[in-house]
């Protein structure tokens, strides 16, 4: 059971957080603002990377937040000026690899399985448990392409 918050607790609190905004410590969920690029500019970083010009944004948003905490958060930023920085490849790679795979960089969690880059580069199979079409659809030749 939760108990009730004191008013000495709630000015300490209040206290504490302007002492960090005052002195620039800041807040951890600032601190990893602070060091990377925004969602947009992490967008246009994937679609050179990945070049693909159709990048799925929830799917973006996900892989983002997914690399700020596996700590990418600044080299990231450093991608955004210099996408062929040589320091940067191996975040690079994790990043690619993260939209053709579904897989969180650090390879414990999933982006987006369904929205994965590697079902448009596998243009004849599809994600497991979705249906590719009516009952049937398998016994039609492939359209001509």
């Amino acid at each position: 059971m939760l108990q009730p918050i004191s008013r000495r607790m709630f000015v300490s609190g209040v206290a504490l957080i302007a002492a960090a905004r005052f002195t620039g410590i800041g807040l951890p969920g600032e601190a990893r603002a602070a060091q990377a690029a925004d969602l947009d500019a992490f967008m246009a970083l994937s679609k050179t990377l990945t070049e693909s010009s159709a990048l799925d944004g929830g799917m973006g948003n996900a892989v983002y937040e997914a690399c700020l905490d596996a700590g990418m958060g600044e080299t990231i930023g450093k991608l955004v000026t210099d996408p062929a920085d040589k320091a940067s490849a191996k975040v690079a790679n994790q990043i690619v690899a993260a939209w053709y795979s579904g897989m969180t960089p650090d390879g414990k969690g999933v982006t987006d399985f369904t929205e994965a880059l590697v079902w448009k580069a596998l243009s004849f199979s599809k994600p497991w448990g979705m249906c590719g079409g009516a009952y049937g659809y398998w016994g039609d030749a492939p359209a001509e392409q």
